[in-house]
């Protein structure tokens, strides 16, 4: 059981860096432009992943915190 747990808790845990990875190459990709709404995409792009960096980062302290 525990087995499984681990696996899936690095499967996703694969799964989110590569979003972040791309979500990054995105905002990257597209720095120069300055349409509007691509102004506001990358805005709300940048909050999200910010966001999504504190919750992994506090999400990984609890896994560490429970395996010790």
């Amino acid at each position: 059981m525990t087995d499984t747990f681990d696996n899936n808790k690095q499967i996703i845990k694969r799964e989110l860096r590569h979003m972040m990875e791309h979500a990054e190459a995105l905002m990257d990709a597209t720095a120069g432009e300055f349409d509007e709404r691509i102004t506001t995409a990358r805005t709300l792009l940048q909050d999200r992943l910010d966001s999504a960096k504190d919750d992994y980062d506090k999400l990984e302290d609890n896994v560490m915190d429970k395996v010790q």
